[in-house]
């Protein structure tokens, strides 16, 4: 039966050969590049995605911003409806909110069907009568709030849709003709 060699003149490996403080001191150092070299690669990969890049550019955060509060404008701007001749100003305001909603359901704006729709009267006098409304859509229950000017004198009806602004922040308001 032959057996390996365990006498002294057995070939010692080069790592074994070195001196015990290397011994030690080289695993340590190869892990410590590789961990530096982990980190630096990460920084420059998370830094380097031009999406992230854009959130933290000034010039790129007030163009966001901007571009948010044209589109807000946009939603927001003033709509008009006739008002009937024997028609009350509550119900007039309903109808024109409930048809411009439909309408945007249909054009694929906002998700339907319509589930509820209620308006109040929060205010005004005489040939200028404010209102509140909120119409329910889709099964996720998303409400759409609306402001309403009648002018019963004129049978104009005008309405705004209130949306929230995409950064809490931004104080966008609804057009005066509406409030």
């Amino acid at each position: 039966m032959n057996t390996p060699d365990a006498g002294p003149s057995r070939r010692r490996g080069v790592y074994r050969s070195l001196p015990p403080w290397l011994q030690w001191a080289l695993p340590f150092t190869v892990a410590g590049l590789v961990v530096v070299g982990l980190v630096y690669y990460v920084n420059h990969q998370t830094y380097d995605v031009p999406q992230i890049a854009n959130v933290t550019k000034p010039s790129a955060v007030a163009a966001q911003d901007q571009q948010g509060t044209v589109i807000v404008e946009q939603q927001q701007a003033p709509h008009e409806s006739s008002l009937g001749a024997a028609q009350a100003p509550l119900a007039g305001v309903h109808a024109a909110v409930l048809r411009y909603m439909r309408h945007e359901i249909s054009l694929g704006v906002f998700a339907g069907p319509i589930t509820h729709s209620a308006c109040t009267r929060t205010g005004g006098s005489g040939s200028r009568l404010l209102f509140h409304c909120t119409v329910t859509a889709t099964a996720q229950v998303v409400n759409y709030p609306f402001d309403a000017v009648a002018d019963p004198a004129s049978g104009v009806i005008t309405y705004c849709q209130r949306v929230e602004p995409p950064v809490p922040s931004m104080n966008i308001p609804v057009s005066k003709r509406c409030t």
